[in-house]
């Protein structure tokens, strides 16, 4: 041979958790051990030939290709891996790309209800698209206006690549009254060292008016002024009982007394009438 070229070479991944071997790599071609990134997402590769030059004129190139090994976030922990075999472009530093990797959009988050008392709460939905296809286990993190966390509880779905899914939350009361709206995105995994490069930026919600809350007495409605005449009826009829009853002994005395003066103007008569026989 006449010349050739050696080459140091770095590729960057998306996230700092890859393994892969590289096939077909350098003069003659082999494949390597594993390799694995460093907390930047960066492999290095060893020192290779890459271009020969033969005293014909023909020029060897190399064609390598990389093969993942492993490819974890905490998106797909227990999902398959992202990444696919790839080629090996030929320059110092190249990064990784592959259509097995997820890409994640927020399309909207929308309100079932336009108004609701600060002590309530409110069920709101969240439709995300995957346009990767590399699938992805989430979790969604939602602020307030004033940048503080809102209260929704844990927010997690899986969204298979290339394709659309919705998740139902409650976001619970706060502590202002007026319109507000929530600021959600995709909780991001710690793998990842280029930033946003998955998707799942954040956007706001529609925005929900809340309101003071609703007095106790004026909730209830027409509830008290109800009882109230449930009340006074039954009184009045308890009072009607007893009227009732007392005047039925009245007249019950009033008979039993007209019956003993009668009973008394018939004895004397009769002793009257005793005397005279006696006589």
């Amino acid at each position: 041979d006449l010349w050739e070229r050696q080459l140091e070479q770095t590729i960057q991944f998306r996230a700092n958790e890859v393994t892969a071997t590289i096939a077909d790599f350098g003069h003659p071609p082999s494949t390597t051990n594993q390799i694995h990134t460093n907390e930047q997402g960066i492999m290095t590769l060893p020192q290779r030939t890459v271009e020969i030059g033969f005293a014909d004129g023909t020029v060897w190139n190399e064609d390598a290709t990389i093969v993942i090994q492993s490819y974890k976030t905490a998106w797909n922990r227990e999902l398959g891996d992202y990444g696919s075999t790839t080629e090996l472009p030929i320059e110092t530093a190249t990064t990784y790309e592959s259509d097995i990797l997820p890409m994640l959009t927020i399309d909207s988050i929308t309100s079932e209800e336009t108004s609701v008392a600060t002590d309530g709460r409110v069920k709101m939905n969240a439709t995300i698209t995957n346009s990767g296809s590399g699938d992805a286990r989430i979790g969604l993190e939602c602020f307030i206006n004033n940048g503080s966390a809102a209260d929704v509880g844990g927010i997690y779905l899986e969204i298979p690549g290339d394709s659309t899914r919705s998740v139902e939350f409650t976001w619970r009361g706060v502590t202002e009254t007026g319109n507000q709206s929530i600021t959600c995105g995709v909780m991001q995994p710690n793998q990842l060292v280029i930033e946003d490069a998955y998707g799942g930026l954040p956007i706001d919600s529609e925005s929900v008016s809340w309101t003071e809350p609703v007095a106790e007495t004026e909730g209830l409605g027409m509830l008290p002024l109800i009882t109230a005449v449930l009340v006074g009826a039954i009184l009045v009829g308890i009072a009607a009982l007893q009227y009732s009853a007392n005047l039925q002994k009245e007249r019950d005395q009033s008979k039993m007394e007209g019956n003993a003066e009668d009973e008394i103007e018939l004895e004397g008569p009769r002793k009257q009438r005793g005397t005279d026989s006696d006589d």
